[in-house]
């Protein structure tokens, strides 16, 4: 657009010219749409439109009728499981006083169909009350897989490193009920006695955990992803990963409030004391970790493949060994317990990212940010090559050893301008002289240690550009440091004193 002025009979006028739009033609969401993975700008696909239109639309894929199954292939014995748990949960519930057919219709099981001129059951109520025989029809990839593995690595040679169980199948109630049973027998549970009722204790924190995750992991699945639920038990871990996404970001799991993608089968789930309304599941799966005195577990979201994971981690958390550790290489750069807690974490998992820092600590992003940014600064963990929401760091190979206690202390120079006495004026002068050469005594004796320019400074009380120009640079010139990378702009750059200047320092 250009834009003039101009005087028209002796008045000022601003005349506009606009160019006419150039036309382009529609490429559609497949050819003219993208997405935004880390820092890359991708076409989308087929899936992702099709995921694009399906959460757009109002109504969940769990209301949808399914015409082809008939309200005579709902299991009434299963109606009568949800009975009993519901009598148990809420005695006083008016659903328990209606019959099958009017409770199947309050809980949205079955609705009418205008064209078949008859009840058909919808895709929540065959997942939750229907015969194995429907179900197996209707949704022949909805399993449970119990896998064990030998080992902390999945292999392709699965005929000697893991066993499988037969799948779980069949609804909803009947199959959680059934893996939780499973799994409870194989959990190691410690003897214990209540001291008042002198009975024995068959609820642990871990059980705990596990029954909250695999409830919530049926309960947020997506069930138009033909994809069974898998539980990967290795000897230091259990995964549980089931199809489809959190809807909720991934940053934000354990806060109150709650997303569900099948509302339906989550109400059901309440109602039976199964889950929570208030979206506090994930929470209590890390509270029951942190009662165990274990590791906390790890939350793993991935929009691209669908799924969502959480790992529970079999050993315990913060035990001597940890916090020895910790002493060894920590001590002196003043980190918090959070941050103490992340290293100890990514020393077991191998990695750490924002939404696992802000999980394991209950922390907002920018704190996390601030404090991972701290702990790669100073040496203990190295930033991937990925930015954005894919950015995760690792463990630092070697590790900063504690800052040593030095055997000389430089006490921060005040100057003085009120003073006129020369005795003091030549006192400051003398120090002001030596001091350069006290930090370069302080800098070989830190560095004998490789430590980058952000350690140095932070431990100086130093501003860092003054440092590395008027410091590091010079030092470097005349052979007395050493750079770890000879590209003076690399990334994780550090500084070590020379072997021989080392024995003069000594």
């Amino acid at each position: 657009m250009n834009i003039t002025f101009e005087e028209i009979q002796e008045a000022l006028s601003l005349p506009a010219e606009v160019t006419e739009w150039e036309f382009k033609k529609e490429k559609g969401p497949i050819k003219g749409g993208f997405k935004r993975v880390g820092g890359s700008d991708l076409h989308l696909t087929d899936k992702d439109v099709e995921r694009f239109y399906q959460e757009r639309n109002i109504q969940p894929y769990e209301s949808y009728p399914i015409s082809s199954v008939k309200i005579e292939e709902l299991d009434p014995s299963v109606i009568q499981i949800y009975r009993q748990l519901l009598s148990h949960q809420n005695p006083n519930s008016r659903v328990l006083s209606y019959d099958d057919t009017h409770l199947l219709q309050s809980l949205k099981a079955i609705m009418p169909d205008e064209k078949l001129g008859r009840l058909v059951p919808t895709v929540a109520g065959v997942l939750l009350f229907g015969s194995p025989e429907a179900i197996s029809r209707e949704f022949p990839a909805f399993r449970v897989d119990i896998i064990d593995i030998d080992g902390t690595k999945w292999v392709p040679d699965y005929k000697e490193r893991f066993r499988s169980y037969p799948p779980f199948q069949g609804s909803l109630l009947t199959v959680t009920t059934e893996i939780l049973e499973r799994m409870r027998k194989d959990v190691a549970i410690p003897f214990q006695i209540e001291p008042q009722a002198f009975t024995r204790v068959d609820e642990t924190p871990q059980l705990t955990a596990l029954r909250e995750a695999v409830r919530n992991a049926l309960m947020h699945q997506d069930y138009q992803k033909k994809s069974p639920t898998q539980i990967r038990r290795y000897s230091d871990r259990i995964e549980i990963e089931n199809p489809g996404y959190s809807l909720k970001p991934i940053e934000r799991i354990g806060e109150p409030g709650s997303d569900p993608r099948n509302p339906i089968i989550a109400k059901v789930f309440h109602e039976i004391g199964w889950a929570e309304e208030k979206g506090s599941g994930i929470r209590a799966i890390q509270d029951a970790m942190d009662k165990a005195e274990l590791t906390p577990p790890l939350f793993e979201s991935d929009t691209e493949a669908n799924i969502f994971r959480v790992t529970f981690y079999l050993h315990h958390f913060m035990t001597d060994k940890d916090i020895a550790w910790l002493q060894e290489h920590t001590e002196g750069y003043d980190l918090t317990d959070e941050e103490k807690k992340a290293l100890v974490l990514v020393r077991y998992t191998g990695r750490i990212d924002n939404p696992t820092y802000c999980q394991i600590n209950h922390v907002d992003t920018l704190t996390t940010s601030k404090s991972l940014a701290k702990l790669r600064d100073k040496g203990f963990l190295i930033q991937s090559q990925a930015k954005g929401p894919g950015t995760y760091y690792v463990l630092e190979k070697t590790l900063p050893a504690k800052i040593p206690e030095l055997p000389f202390k430089v006490e921060p120079i005040k100057k003085t301008y009120k003073e006129k006495e020369e005795p003091i004026k030549k006192t400051y002068k003398e120090v002001k002289r030596k001091r350069p050469e006290i930090i370069k005594k302080w800098i070989l004796e830190l560095c004998k240690t490789p430590r980058s320019a952000n350690e140095l400074a932070n431990e100086l009380k130093l501003n860092r550009v003054y440092l590395v120009i008027n410091y590091l640079k010079k030092m470097v010139r005349e052979g007395k440091l050493r750079r770890t990378n000879p590209a003076p702009r690399a990334r994780n750059q550090k500084y070590y004193t020379v072997e021989s200047e080392k024995e003069n320092v000594e």
